[in-house]
């Protein structure tokens, strides 16, 4: 991916945090979060962090493949990121207890690499 291209799409997430990662389950559903940061790589991949849900995460597991939407609501357009996640890890935990209370699944902080493959511009149609 260019790295002016890179450069704009890091601008926006750094001025409206609306960037958001989409995976899909074997059936073809959807599941997205909100990505807390994203970092432009060497060689065109894009690391992101966030607190994704299990399902988000989960998909990764039977279908690598995701989109990142990065949207800037005030200038009305944004990119959508068509690609593959590479690499991902675990970078910190919650215990999950909530006043007393056990959560079923502990929340977990990640780390992913996405490998871009195709960005598409976006813009609001009026």
């Amino acid at each position: 991916m260019a790295t002016d291209l890179l450069e704009k799409i890091n601008e926006i997430h750094k001025e409206t945090h609306a960037v958001f990662l989409i995976t899909c389950d074997r059936e073809g559903i959807a599941h997205s979060d909100g990505i807390m940061s994203m970092e432009p790589l060497s060689g065109g991949d894009i690391k992101i962090k966030g607190w994704f849900s299990w399902r988000v995460i989960s998909n990764l597991e039977s279908n690598p493949h995701v989109t990142l939407i990065v949207w800037n609501a005030r200038e009305h357009g944004g990119y959508q990121l068509k690609g593959s996640c590479v690499k991902r890890g675990r970078i910190a935990y919650l215990d999950g207890i909530l006043q007393g209370r056990e959560a079923d699944v502990p929340q977990v902080e990640w780390e992913l690499v996405v490998r871009v493959d195709t960005q598409t511009g976006l813009c609001r149609q009026l």
